[in-house]
């Protein structure tokens, strides 16, 4: 019998040192000697790995500008274009070149995607596949254009294509059978993580349908989560380790179920519930702001999402509610991500609430709150789902929960979205924010001077 299993390894690093020194030794030699073509493209793929971006686009121009026919540094070229936000510049490159590959053909579709032409990433992927050129990333990519589109049987089912396209990782050293979505009375069924914790979040809306079914679902909930989970409704046993594979029949990955239990509407929302001592937490934070309106703030979300630039901001952008007479901002944001607050001269007009907290204790802070105004992140899952107004902070790409359009999302009842009108707008995203404040507080004090 194998030993404890935990499939959350520890967190590492963009590049390795090795690559960081072969970045560093490369650099040197294009500003002393010079180079050639491919030496600028392969300094570019370093930039990028590094999420460099800008950088890694002046890397990848300067290669195309070396060798302008070559179509391996064209399409470095897109590639650095897109990691920048510039999907249109990516898209007209890439239909330039002549018969692109499987993964040009993938990087093409997700350009498509990320300008919201879904119909065109579908066809995109569509037409590819019809040639026998549609590698299991593309097919993920038309998955995520279906899924903005509401088709979820048909998204979710090209979801099940993110693990031989390499875009989430299965556990090893499981001696389980996958399962095939039976719902077998009496059937023990392992369900695992694989992408991030917002995605586990949400994810569990579907395991009371499991246990309604007789079937006995141990979640595994990686450490953040596990406290939480385990005081909250969500149809499952919780655990953070097995010892004993012999207790189950098979196991299955979270973002799984919607596919197996052939997910067509969006089904009820995943209800969790702070700890008691949780709660206590909470309280202890707020205590000292009582009368005023107390918000919770959060700017960034996982460093090694490889698109998080795109979703994150500065503290800055809450500046001017920190300004704001009668309100309390509480950063809900965890670990390192707080010192942002000194960087932004924002330390005193923020409280630190969360920065060495568990999701269990950020759940306990949350309940205390009048209203969360975050970006992105799984922290607007975890409100949602603690059934606490949010208010959502999306870029102008935006991810398919939301739609591409609209102010709400059938997926939280609770979430209120405020959108990019451009990429990167996020003075015009709080300028609305404000307004809608400022109405939000008025209705609430006009709701305590009726009950008072």
């Amino acid at each position: 019998m194998p030993g404890p299993f935990s499939p959350f390894p520890a967190m590492r690093s963009r590049t390795s040192g090795r690559s960081a020194r072969s970045l560093r030794a490369l650099q040197r030699t294009l500003e002393s000697q010079g180079g050639g073509a491919a030496q600028w493209h392969s300094l570019g793929e370093m930039l990028l790995q590094e999420h460099r971006f800008e950088d890694g686009l002046g890397a990848m121009r300067m290669a195309v500008q070396l060798a302008p026919g070559n179509t391996r540094f064209c399409c470095g070229l897109a590639t650095a274009l897109s990691w920048n936000r510039r999907y249109e510049e990516a898209i007209d490159l890439r239909r330039s070149l002549q018969q692109l590959n499987g993964r040009e053909l993938a990087a093409l579709a997700d350009d498509l995607k990320y300008t919201h032409d879904f119909d065109g990433a579908i066809e995109a992927v569509d037409a590819a596949e019809r040639e026998g050129r549609a590698i299991p990333a593309a097919k993920v990519v038309r998955g995520i254009a279906r899924l903005f589109l509401g088709r979820y049987r048909d998204g979710f089912a090209d979801m099940e294509y993110r693990f031989d396209g390499g875009l989430a990782k299965l556990p090893g050293n499981i001696p389980l059978r996958r399962w095939n979505g039976e719902q077998r009375y009496g059937l023990r069924l392992l369900v695992c993580p694989d992408q991030g914790l917002g995605d586990d979040i949400m994810m569990t809306r579907f395991l009371p349908a499991l246990t309604a079914a007789g079937v006995r679902v141990t979640f595994l909930a990686r450490a953040p989560l596990e406290a939480l989970m385990k005081d909250s409704p969500i149809g499952a046993t919780v655990q953070s380790v097995v010892r004993d594979f012999s207790q189950f029949d098979a196991w299955c990955p979270v973002g799984s179920l919607p596919h197996f239990l052939g997910c067509a509407t969006v089904p009820p929302p995943t209800v969790l519930s702070p700890t008691a001592a949780a709660l206590r937490y909470g309280r202890s934070v707020t205590a000292g702001h009582a009368g005023t309106f107390k918000i919770g703030v959060c700017w960034t979300g996982n460093p090694n999402y490889p698109r998080n630039a795109m979703r994150s901001a500065s503290p800055r952008l809450f500046e001017t509610l920190a300004r704001r007479d009668g309100v309390t901002l509480f950063s809900l944001c965890h670990g390192a991500d707080v010192d942002a607050l000194a960087g932004a001269g924002m330390r005193s007009a923020v409280v630190d609430a969360c920065s060495d907290a568990d999701f269990a204790d950020t759940a306990g802070v949350i309940a205390q709150l009048d209203l969360v105004v975050s970006t992105d992140t799984a922290v607007v899952h975890l409100a949602a789902s603690l059934g606490k107004p949010v208010w959502n902070l999306l870029p102008e790409e935006g991810f398919w929960q939301y739609g591409a359009a609209g102010d709400t999302t059938p997926w939280y009842p609770s979430m209120r979205l405020f959108r990019q009108a451009g990429r990167g707008d996020w003075d015009g995203v709080i300028t609305r924010v404000q307004g809608a404040l400022a109405e939000q507080i008025q209705a609430s004090a006009g709701t305590a001077n009726r009950s008072s």
